[in-house]
């Protein structure tokens, strides 16, 4: 897990450090970058809930270390719990003004495989709720909300068979034969097989019609 998220932060990292290097609409960069910054946070904040000593806003426990530059050599030093939350919610902060002025919609109305800036909302409200900044979690949230309605009852089945994007805010692109299995065989999409179930205890809530 820890190996895994730097194939995502590197080339992100990359792209960051040489667009504005290339001719083209600054609208359209905006898209790119903004996208970049809110995956870049996003991985940061999973290893965070990982490996950080503290989820504490302010805690100076050790967080981990946040990467901003390409550095195949590189091995810096942990964070702060607190000064990785700071860079986690500058990216964040960045994205959603980038992802506000952009040259063309970013996701389609029946699919939402990419980050746009009610995606960045979503990530701010939660990063601010395992915070325990409670306060900021419900502007954001907020915003999402009045952006993206709530799926009927109908359509709420749907989201889970990819039928409709319905209250759906982000759901990447998996492809089965590519992506192989998520989390060491907790489900093997190649071979269709879950290495684990729930306890009955856990299935035994569940009623006839859930």
């Amino acid at each position: 897990a820890w190996n895994d998220v730097f194939v995502v932060i590197g080339p992100a990292n990359i792209l960051l450090r040489d667009i504005d290097a290339i001719s083209g609409d600054a609208k359209a960069k905006n898209r790119i970058k903004g996208q970049a910054l809110a995956i870049r946070a996003h991985v940061h904040f999973d290893m965070l809930r990982f490996w950080g000593v503290s989820l504490a806003r302010n805690s100076t426990q050790l967080g981990v270390p946040y990467i901003k530059v390409y550095d195949v050599n590189g091995q810096p030093a942990r964070l702060t719990v607190k000064e990785t939350y700071d860079n986690i919610l500058a990216d964040l902060t960045t994205a959603k003004i980038l992802l506000a002025n952009v040259d063309k919609s970013i996701n389609s109305s029946s699919k939402r495989a990419y980050f746009d800036i009610h995606g960045v909302n979503a990530m701010i409200a939660r990063v601010n709720f395992y915070a325990g900044e409670f306060t900021a979690a419900a502007a954001a949230a907020q915003e999402v909300i009045n952006a993206i309605p709530i799926a009927s009852i109908t359509e709420y089945p749907g989201i889970w068979k990819d039928e409709t994007v319905a209250e759906v805010i982000w759901a990447p692109n998996y492809e089965a034969a590519a992506d192989g299995y998520t989390y060491e065989n907790a489900f093997f999409a190649r071979g269709n097989r879950s290495s684990y179930r729930p306890t009955t205890d856990l299935t035994a809530l569940y009623g006839a019609g859930d």
